[in-house]
């Protein structure tokens, strides 16, 4: 008879072989697993068979865990668990999978923590517009902040994607988060350093045809991840703390909107998020500044 070590090796190789598990998440899982049989072996009764893969044990498990773990590490867990179950149930080594009898955790809520207006500033102000590399940088701080747009719908915009309407210079978002495509609108000064930029683009040397918007030295698109070091580049320029990324300045383009009294689901629309709910947390960073103002200046706080 198999052990469950035994098992864990089996379901180790398969998940090795599928083409959708990254070598990150075999690595996870496998420690994930190893973890809980070492535990019950350790902590209970049972031996190393595959009946002490039961839903009391996942429970002791989890619960143990609970103290000292956050629920997404939690939630990560109780995934390796199921899909662990899985394997054993559609390889007819058990009967019926015990971690689908388990419920997720909710994971915490966290409040975002935006970037001050003056830091804003400071960091948009920081690259030098007189050279071209400057200029695209500029224009992305521009976009990240005045737009609101993710470092990966920023880095996938074309030069097809700002549509010019009577009521003004907007960024058509193609295929964002939840697959719908909505319209940005640019702020007075994004298209003010747009414009400059359309100019000079050819500076860049752009790849034939490349349809890009933003370009990186070779001619070629600029990856997402070169936006997250032109935006750390640019905060240590300027003395800001690392919570400064792409999508801090995401934040703070919605917690600014929000204080200066704009409307809710207008915010919800140019963020792109499928429901409220995903918005309102915004007004929690509202509500958490209006109490610390409240606090520092009421006389009776």
């Amino acid at each position: 008879m198999k052990t469950l070590f035994e098992y864990l090796d089996l379901f180790t190789r398969w998940l090795e072989n599928s083409a959708t598990q990254s070598a990150h998440t075999v690595r996870a899982y496998h420690s994930d697993i190893f973890q809980f049989i070492d535990f019950t072996a350790s902590n209970t009764s049972a031996n190393y068979g595959i009946e002490s893969f039961n839903i009391d044990n996942l429970r002791f498990f989890l619960a143990d865990l609970y103290k000292t773990n956050s629920k997404k590490t939690l939630s990560r867990k109780l995934s390796a668990l199921s899909t662990f179950g899985r394997f054993l149930l559609e390889n007819g080594y058990i009967s019926a999978n015990p971690a689908e009898l388990l419920g997720r955790p909710k994971p915490d809520r966290m409040l975002h923590h935006p970037v001050g207006v003056d830091e804003t500033f400071n960091l948009l102000n920081a690259p030098d517009t007189k050279t071209p590399s400057g200029l695209r940088d500029r224009l992305i701080l521009e976009i990240l902040y005045g737009s609101g747009l993710r470092r990966s719908e920023t880095a996938a915009l074309n030069l097809s994607s700002i549509v010019q309407r009577a009521s003004g210079t907007f960024f058509l978002v193609e295929m964002g988060k939840g697959a719908k495509d909505r319209l940005v609108p640019v702020s007075g000064k994004c298209n003010e350093v747009l414009e400059v930029y359309l100019k000079t683009r050819d500076e860049f040397k752009p790849a034939l045809n490349e349809k890009a918007l933003l370009l990186n030295n070779r001619g070629t698109r600029l990856s997402d991840r070169s936006i997250a070091k032109i935006v750390e580049k640019y905060r240590n320029l300027t003395g800001l703390s690392s919570d400064v990324t792409p999508h801090a300045l995401r934040h703070s383009f919605a917690t600014h909107l929000l204080d200066s009294g704009a409307d809710l689901r207008a915010i919800q629309e140019m963020l792109g998020h499928a429901n409220l709910s995903t918005t309102q947390i915004y007004t929690q960073v509202s509500l958490a500044k209006l109490m610390e103002v409240y606090d520092q200046t009421h006389p009776k706080a």
